[in-house]
């Protein structure tokens, strides 16, 4: 597929593609689930322990009025369980809901790394970054994350980065924001990256 973003730069830039498949969309929720900022992730986590809960309670209840009400003691616990199992795999849970949600348009953002920020296009929509608007940087196995001090973030796919390697582009990132990236990867990343850093 053709870049459709015009190049500031003379020199050939690196480049970067980011389809938003399940595995991008996983990696994704699990850094919004670590971050602390993500008001909305904690509401849905706390919430679904606050039905689990209120099931359990309702399951004892039933249990308490005898084997009449067993049926019904049987099924709050079960959606007990059900909301527990829920809260302990929200991302792969908000994760599959995202993917189903773009299943009929997927979703492909295009990278330009520049100078003085990152050129994104997605479909005929286009905008702009400046890093010094740039206020943290995350990583992990499968992707590099930079964030706007507005909150918007940008999702970069390691497997799509063309004109340099991930970690060069990592160090090139962290010199043009002025911020260290911040490891957020399930392993750590001497492991993730089959060395040392």
């Amino acid at each position: 597929m053709d870049n459709p973003i015009t190049v500031r730069e003379e020199e050939s830039p690196i480049t970067a593609r980011t389809d938003y498949d399940y595995p991008i969309l996983l990696d994704l929720k699990r850094v919004e689930v670590q971050t602390t900022g993500s008001k909305r992730v904690k509401y849905y986590r706390m919430a679904f322990l606050v039905v689990a809960a209120f099931c359990a309670a309702l399951a004892v209840m039933f249990l308490l009025e005898g084997p009449e009400t067993f049926r019904q003691a049987v099924a709050y616990f079960l959606l007990g369980i059900l909301m527990l199992v829920l809260r302990a795999f929200y991302p792969e849970v908000a994760a599959w809901r995202t993917k189903r949600a773009i299943k009929r348009h997927p979703v492909t953002d295009l990278f330009v790394i520049e100078e003085d920020g990152v050129q994104i296009a997605r479909g005929e929509d286009k905008a702009f970054y400046p890093y010094e608007e740039c206020n943290a940087l995350l990583e992990t196995e499968m992707a590099l994350y930079l964030f706007h001090n507005k909150g918007r973030g940008l999702t970069i796919a390691k497997r799509g980065v063309q004109g340099a390697t991930p970690e060069q582009l990592r160090e090139l990132l962290e010199r043009r924001c002025g911020v260290k990236a911040r490891w957020m990867g399930r392993a750590h990343r001497e492991t993730a990256e089959g060395g040392t850093d």
